[in-house]
């Protein structure tokens, strides 16, 4: 075991010693010290990234390796469990360790010609490099995919597309997805749509009135995509979920849905366990708002098997 495998089992799991973007403040506090400082706890080579309790990104400061090593030393919780860290970490070294354990990162498009950039579909942790030194210089999650990667510069006809569905009956949009919904890229374009959609819920005042309008067909929108069986039973139930409580809305039967599809995964199955704990971490943002008090009892027991999944 070296500083080496800390960076591999990073970019695979998504967890730095067990801790990810659904850990609560108190949780890495007691693993890494000192005192929390939002909007950034920098431990070193480590960083987590707050707002309002929540980890909005979170991940290692490659860079950082070449005095961390030299100078200050690495946090001791990541050596007492790794051992001695490299002065540095080699991309393409990563990115063979990674695939040889059959998770293979995705290169992605980097609109800086100095760097490269990669991303893991699994842990959504995303990799920033130098392109000529190829040396990595970041581990930062979570990194997603963009629906707009597939309809490039295309936002204002979506968003026009939004303005027309507003006002339109659950028939008249049916029959609108129907004509209009691609044979390819379809993942995508309904989630362009949705993305549209959601860009104008945050209105307050006068645009409350609009803001509550677009969480609606939000909503409409995400079921007729679940109905033409765009996504799995377990995330168009999550989905559901957050779109629910965003909007005020009962999540009782969405949480039903969910808890009927979630299972516990076999010991050896990261990818499971990663979608797992993330799907607990978003379906748990319902709790406040559940009206049967034994569908909440049955959340928060799914809530104490969180924090020990893909913790070795």
């Amino acid at each position: 075991m070296s500083g080496f495998d800390f960076f591999v089992d990073l970019t695979i799991t998504g967890t730095v010693l067990g801790l990810d973007h659904t850990s609560e403040r108190e949780a890495v506090h007691a693993v890494f010290g000192g005192g929390f400082a939002e909007p950034l706890d920098s431990f070193g080579l480590v960083e987590f990234g707050w707002h309002e309790r929540e980890v909005v990104f979170y991940g290692a400061q490659a860079h950082r390796l070449s005095w961390l090593t030299r100078e200050n030393g690495v946090e001791p919780a990541l050596v007492e469990r790794y051992g001695d860290f490299p002065d540095r970490l080699d991309v393409d070294d990563l990115l063979k360790a990674v695939a040889g354990q059959g998770f293979p990162l995705e290169e992605q498009p980097c609109h800086d010609d100095d760097h490269v950039e990669f991303r893991s579909p699994v842990s959504h942790m995303g990799v920033l490099a130098e392109r000529s030194s190829r040396t990595v210089e970041k581990l930062l999650g979570r990194s997603f995919r963009p629906p707009w990667r597939s309809f490039p510069n295309q936002y204002e006809r979506f968003e026009s597309s939004v303005r027309h569905l507003l006002p339109l009956t659950d028939v008249e949009r049916d029959a609108w997805f129907d004509k209009r919904e691609p044979v390819e890229n379809r993942t995508d374009w309904w989630g362009c749509l949705a993305a549209a959609t959601a860009r104008g819920t945050g209105g307050a005042g006068g645009a409350a009135e609009s803001a509550r309008q677009r969480q609606l067909l939000g909503l409409a929108i995400h079921r007729a995509a679940v109905e033409r069986g765009v996504y799995p039973p377990d995330l168009a139930a999550t989905t559901e979920v957050g779109l629910l409580v965003g909007a005020n809305l009962a999540p009782d039967d969405a949480v039903r849905r969910w808890l009927a599809t979630a299972a516990m995964p076999a010991p050896s199955d990261l990818r499971a366990a990663r979608l797992l704990r993330d799907q607990i971490h978003e379906v748990q943002r319902a709790l406040p708002s559940l009206t049967d008090p034994e569908l909440a009892a049955e959340l928060r027991r799914w809530g104490t098997v969180k924090p020990n999944l893909l913790v070795d």
